[in-house]
């Protein structure tokens, strides 16, 4: 939906951990990034400089039926490029219905303000379920 075949970047920030227990995981991180986008409609790649800003969050429980949750969310604010801010969700349930076997349901959201490729989207949605067994 928005058009994009590659987007690779390398960069460096800091994380902290906000919370750590035996049944949660907070964290937050911040840091600059150098991003290479190629879109299906145009010519050529676009090189830009980006402030990533993120936090992530699981909970859990080990005891059965075990249960997992996790949300993700990172912004990329461009330095390059005037007004053009990225944003990705990810969200992740995952619920034990009986021993080993699971069902889970997968959420991603992605956002661009102002795409380079002039006929995409600004935004994107994907959700998934998945029955799963393990041992």
């Amino acid at each position: 939906a928005l058009d994009l075949e590659l987007r690779t970047f390398l960069g460096s920030g800091v994380s902290r951990r906000i919370v750590r227990t035996n049944r949660m995981i907070a964290s937050c991180s911040a840091g600059l990034v150098g991003t290479r986008e190629r879109y299906s409609n145009e010519d050529g790649t676009t090189l830009s400089g980006e402030f990533l800003a993120a936090a992530d969050f699981s909970a859990f429980r080990l005891d059965s039926p075990e249960l997992d949750v996790v949300l993700a969310l990172q912004t990329f604010s461009s330095l390059t490029e005037s007004e053009r801010i990225r944003a990705d969700f990810d969200a992740r349930i995952r619920y034990e219905v009986f021993s080993d076997f699971y069902i889970a349901l997968n959420l991603k959201s992605s956002f661009d303000s102002n795409p380079p490729s002039e006929t995409a989207m600004k935004s994107s949605y994907t959700s998934g379920f998945s029955v799963g067994w393990s041992w």
